[in-house]
Parts: structure tokens; C-alpha cells; sequence
């Protein structure tokens, strides 16, 4: 059922349900508009979708890529956290969601690309 390639990918409905073992109520944020929402032009290389959630009031947006190496350079990029195949954006400096995906996602802050602002 689930092979090599996939061990180190979530699936969104993966993540969705991870997140239903945390200590506050989570929600995902359905679009108003079809042309509002997470659109992969704003992202990297091998950004494949997004969705917004929401917990204590604030809003975060994750992104699927293709795979966990574009994730993690697309998160060292914008400075933010990430897990498996997936970046959390709009989370760091905001305490309550940096504890969510460290305790939902075991999401990993990782350091900067070494040149980057030079």
C-alpha cells in the first residue's frame, strides 16, 4: 500500500488528520472566490497545491511540493517552517502557530540558504 516514494510525502488529507490530535480546533479555509486562496505562482520550483488553515484565530498556508527536497528549499527560501513534503507559510514569529506544526507536524525550522540578503 504505501511504497519507498511516499514515505516521506504526506498526503493533505494526512496532514488534516494530524491535525485533529492537537490541543486547539483546527479549520481549513475555503476559498470565497475561485480565484482567491493559495495559488503555487507565489512558490518555488515543484509547488503542486496549497490551502489556507486556521487555528487560535490565525491563518497559515501550507504547500504541497513534489518533494521533500523542493519543500525544504522552498522553506529555507522564505524562512519558514516545513515537514515531509509540505512548507508552512506565515507561521514563524508567531508563536502559537509554530507550536502547532512542531506538535501536529514535528515541522522543522530550518536555517537559511548561507548568502542569502548578500
Amino acid at each position: 500500500f504505501s511504497s519507498c516514494s511516499n514515505k516521506n510525502r504526506y498526503a493533505k488529507e494526512q496532514l488534516i488528520q494530524m491535525s485533529k490530535n492537537y490541543e486547539f480546533p483546527v479549520e481549513v479555509i475555503i476559498p470565497k472566490e475561485m480565484t482567491a486562496g493559495v495559488r503555487c505562482t507565489e512558490y518555488g520550483e515543484g509547488c503542486v497545491s496549497g490551502f489556507t488553515m486556521k487555528t487560535q484565530e490565525l491563518e497559515m498556508n501550507l504547500i504541497e511540493f513534489q518533494s521533500e527536497a523542493l519543500a525544504l528549499r522552498e522553506a529555507k527560501r522564505l524562512q519558514q517552517f516545513y515537514a515531509r513534503n509540505w512548507v508552512f507559510d506565515d507561521v514563524k514569529g508567531e508563536p502559537a502557530l509554530e507550536r502547532f506544526v512542531r506538535s501536529a507536524y514535528k515541522a522543522i525550522d530550518p536555517p537559511p540558504f548561507e548568502n542569502q540578503g548578500k
